[in-house]
């Protein structure tokens, strides 16, 4: 399945905003864009590809700020999720 254009659209934007963000050392305000991003991933989270690098992302930002209880959380919903087992 694939997301509908406008979901995906804003999903990537928000993305880019949440890249920008990191690169501006803002990890907690990236978090919250990032966060934001899937929470327009439909439900169940698991069936799509975009929650896959969504939660990755968010994973990978707590990380940054050394928060590796939530990080590891959001890298384990990652894998759940579709093509998380094959995306190292």
């Amino acid at each position: 399945m694939e997301l509908e254009n406008e979901i995906f659209e804003e999903i990537s934007e928000l993305c880019e905003d949440g890249e920008y963000l990191i690169e501006d050392n803002e990890f907690l305000s990236a978090i919250e864009i990032f966060n934001k991003a899937l929470s327009l991933v439909p439900e169940p989270k698991t069936d799509w590809e975009a929650s896959t690098w969504l939660y990755t992302a968010i994973g990978d930002t707590y990380a940054m700020v050394q928060d590796y209880k939530n990080g590891l959380s959001n890298l384990q919903e990652a894998q759940k999720c579709l093509g998380g087992e094959e995306n190292p």
